[in-house]
């Protein structure tokens, strides 16, 4: 195989967490660190993601010598001022939505916006840019295993690489697309803001795609991004990178809201849709396994114990999210950022656990400490005990204890706009 550039990210390039702590077990068997060694985390390639910084982290530890790591908001604006300035120019009305560009169809939140906008005369084709071979077939597997339309003509897809500015494609079968939505995005939360360089990249290539053909562009963010901004958040911009979440995935969220907001400035119609917890669709109750909360409540079984937490809960059904986001899309309105949260709430210990356990599920409550100390000293291995991948996640990002007040999100412009949200 080529070999790995010592800069290339090792998630880029494909390592998953299962390889991470694979990665980690070796360099605790193999290098001797000296009386150091038990300082290293064991998600120290998610810290360190590619080889020279991993190998300096390494050598300082064993010879005992200074070392020091750029902050994860210095890596924000790096990123912010590297793909985040856009010259003025003068765009179209892109009118409502006719030729639909896609990315992260093959995703669950992906496969039900194509569902979504099937249900809209008006469109006339859904072009799903997925990565690797065969994109066609993958679109299609990805309708298909949740019960969605894949007989469609108005669907098409295309192999593209979203770090290239061309998308690796010929500009004629992208011709007549008036509408963007960006909805592909590592969803790993253990990973640091700069393995998510190829994303954010991705986004400033279909701005500038965007800008070129008129089309008004929706990039699917997240509430993580916007989490710390204060007990109430507006549906407007964010004024610091404090504001997101303390983990690399809301960060880098973040980062490409703010290229949006820049590229909105230099005069395109470019939206943003944070979106809330997703859980599964309300015909199939499919749920992506390896997002935060299942693994979590996956921990019922594995563990036999879940957390007692006192968290307010406002999630959507998928396939909610989706006719949301396509209604969005079809609005005449002109709003920067929409909030597609349930604007109604319940609570995890009083209202989901009863549920889970009338459902049928035996587990013990315990508190976020034990359950912590119960997820740190089960099995290791992230291929029988998926839980425990996310162990750093859920030990340092707040993710469990330690919690402040609740933090509403506003949906009033959501919900002014949109049917499906108020009912």
């Amino acid at each position: 195989s080529d070999a790995v550039s010592e800069d290339a990210d090792f998630f880029a390039q494909g390592l998953d967490s299962l390889g991470a702590y694979r990665m980690f077990s070796r360099i605790m068997r193999n290098l001797d660190l000296g009386p150091n060694a038990s300082e290293v985390p064991g998600n120290v390639c998610f810290e360190y993601p590619n080889i020279r910084t991993l190998a300096t982290y390494l050598y300082a530890l064993r010879t005992g010598t200074a070392h020091t790591k750029r902050s994860e908001l210095d890596e924000m604006q790096a990123l912010i001022d590297r793909y985040g300035t856009f010259s003025e120019q003068v765009v179209a009305e892109p009118g409502l939505p006719r030729v639909v560009l896609l990315t992260g169809a093959t995703g669950s939140l992906g496969a039900h916006i194509v569902g979504a906008l099937l249900q809209i005369p008006e469109v006339e084709k859904i072009i799903c840019l997925n990565r690797g071979e065969d994109p066609q077939a993958r679109t299609t597997k990805s309708l298909r295993a949740r019960g969605l339309d894949v007989a469609s003509e108005r669907i098409v897809s295309f192999s593209a690489d979203l770090t290239r500015p061309d998308f690796g494609l010929d500009p004629s079968v992208l011709a007549g697309v008036n509408l963007v939505i960006h909805n592909a995005w590592s969803v790993n939360f253990n990973m640091g803001v700069t393995s998510f360089e190829n994303h954010i990249q991705g986004a400033r290539n279909l701005l500038d795609f965007s800008f070129r053909s008129n089309a008004r562009f929706f990039f699917v963010s997240s509430v993580s991004a916007a989490v710390r901004s204060g007990s109430v958040v507006r549906e407007s911009h964010l004024r610091h990178l404090t504001d997101a979440q303390q983990m690399g995935y809301a960060r880098s969220k973040l980062v490409a809201e703010r290229l949006c907001h820049n590229a909105h400035l230099a005069g395109l119609d470019a939206r943003v849709l944070r979106v809330g917890q997703i859980v599964g669709d309300t015909r199939q109750g499919q749920w992506n396994a390896t997002e935060a909360i299942p693994l979590m409540i996956r921990s019922a079984v594995s563990m036999g114990a879940l957390p007692k937490l006192n968290d307010t809960l406002n999630w959507l059904p998928i396939d909610v999210v989706a006719r949301v986001v396509a209604e969005l899309c079809h609005s005449r309105e002109h709003r920067d950022v929409y909030h597609v949260v349930n604007p109604k709430s319940f609570n995890w210990s009083a209202d989901l656990l009863p549920m889970l356990r009338n459902a049928g599920l035996d587990f013990e409550p315990v508190t976020p400490q034990e359950w912590l100390e119960r997820l740190a000293s089960s099995d290791p291995d992230p291929a029988v005990n998926p839980t425990i991948k996310l162990l750093e996640f859920f030990k340092t990002k707040n993710a469990v204890s330690h919690r402040g007040p609740a933090v509403k999100f506003e949906t009033d412009t959501t919900e002014r706009e949109r049917q499906t949200l108020r009912t």
